[in-house]
């Protein structure tokens, strides 16, 4: 029941980045999903530039190497700086575990381990909206 509720929390936030969210496993392990989630709670603290629009059409081509936009990135590390990003703008709320930790892209882990995760991330965005705003309202 917990699962099911938190994969409509996360669809109905997510759908309004154009991010398609599946499941509890798969649909989180880019970390795209995470910062989405990060940013409609907290706008200040992750901008939506700084995670959307990282990934467009990618056309990957034979070296193994994707061409994205004016850059290049290797297979993976997409993946890597928007898991990167979500850990670090969470650890700046604190009060949550250890979430990324074990998430790696190419070997997901079990979907209870995400779950737990995201029921953490649930409970700490919610409790700290509005400390967050008037913390940057006071800088």
């Amino acid at each position: 029941r917990i699962a099911a509720l938190l994969l409509e929390w996360s669809r109905i936030i997510c759908c309004q980045y154009n991010v398609a969210v599946k499941d509890l496993m798969n649909s989180f392990t880019d970390g795209t999903a995470f910062c989405s989630l990060i940013h409609f709670y907290h706008p200040m603290l992750l901008p939506k530039k700084e995670f959307l629009g990282t990934k467009p059409i990618v056309q990957k081509i034979s070296s193994g190497v994707a061409v994205v936009g004016s850059s290049c990135l290797k297979s993976g590390e997409y993946e890597s700086q928007n898991l990167s990003l979500a850990k670090g703008r969470v650890s700046k709320l604190g009060g949550i575990p250890e979430l990324f930790a074990g998430i790696d892209p190419f070997h997901p882990q079990q979907e209870k381990s995400f779950v737990i995760g995201i029921s953490y991330l649930f409970s700490r965005l919610t409790e700290t909206r509005e400390e967050v705003v008037a913390a940057f309202s006071i800088q």
